[in-house]
């Protein structure tokens, strides 16, 4: 699950091995948002960023938890309005609209 985190990490620029990110570009978490114990908030916002990679709209985090049965997440945004899977496909970070 830690490998996991850290590669979502990486893949939306949160985090580098070189100089620091600047946060300036934090996609706000809505008040009363669902996000699990376990998963940092930044994990939140890199799955947000990838999403907006993608081209998808995501303005704010409703939720944000780890699949049950694969590798990956699921994010909510807008007020639970989108829904996206971002998955770990053969080592890429994928995002599929649910």
């Amino acid at each position: 699950m830690k490998k996991t985190i850290l590669a979502i990490l990486l893949a939306a620029g949160v985090l580098t091995l070189g100089p620091t990110v600047s946060h300036a570009q934090d996609i706000p978490i809505e008040a009363g948002a669902v996000i699990g114990n376990q998963t940092p908030h930044s994990a939140a916002q890199a799955g947000a960023r990838l999403v907006r990679a993608y081209g998808y709209r995501c303005d704010s985090i409703s939720a944000f938890r780890p699949m049950i049965f694969s590798t990956g997440f699921v994010l909510h945004c807008n007020r639970y309005r989108y829904t996206y899977d971002i998955k770990d496909v053969g080592g890429h970070w994928r995002v599929y609209v649910d």
